[in-house]
């Protein structure tokens, strides 16, 4: 290639140019140089925050603080209240005897055994159990006796208080049919 062919010199120019050894070197050089010779960097001055920002921090802090004493105090006074006893038998049955249709409630007991909570007091009908709950403590059964077409006298609300047996018994209110075509 000589100097004065212009395509063997242009073409030698699509090649990248590997720079000098010397170079990068002397670059590194100057960099580490710079790096060094900065200045320390002094503190950085915080700007005031303005009173109302102080206070607004101040109070929130506050309420966290008593959020969180609230809700410990609420823990420790759950944990080491006593608990309330069970709600009754696991389990309770009803059973209707299939010749006279005597309702009867049964509890389940733990171990298996059954206990005749409550009879019929009738050898009759006495309704259809509809709805069974405990009291909290246990010691009291309530449970209503409903009946379509029929007048059982059992009908309506029982509440049994299991130490004494005693069945308080709230009857059910009988339909009012008014003549609204008039007199």
């Amino acid at each position: 290639m000589s100097a004065s062919d212009p395509v063997g010199f242009l073409s030698g120019l699509d090649r990248p140019a590997a720079p000098r050894p010397e170079f990068a070197e002397r670059l590194l050089a100057r960099l580490l140089a710079e790096l060094t010779e900065a200045a320390p960097s002094r503190p950085r001055r915080r700007l005031p925050l303005p009173r109302f920002a102080r206070i607004a921090f101040a109070a929130a802090v506050l309420l966290l603080a008593f959020a969180a004493i609230a809700t410990a105090t609420y823990l420790a006074v759950r944990s080491s209240a006593p608990r309330p006893a069970p709600a009754g038998p696991a389990v309770v049955t009803v059973i209707a005897a299939a010749s006279n249709g005597a309702a009867r409630i049964i509890a389940v007991e733990p171990g298996g055994r059954t206990r005749t909570l409550w009879r019929c007091p009738g050898n009759g009908f006495c309704g259809d159990l509809s709805s069974v709950a405990w009291s909290p403590d246990g010691k009291r059964l309530a449970f209503t006796l409903d009946e379509v077409g029929g007048r059982s006298p059992y009908v309506g609300l029982h509440i049994l208080d299991l130490a004494s047996g005693k069945d308080l018994h709230i009857p059910s209110l009988p339909p009012i049919v008014k003549n609204l075509t008039g007199p």
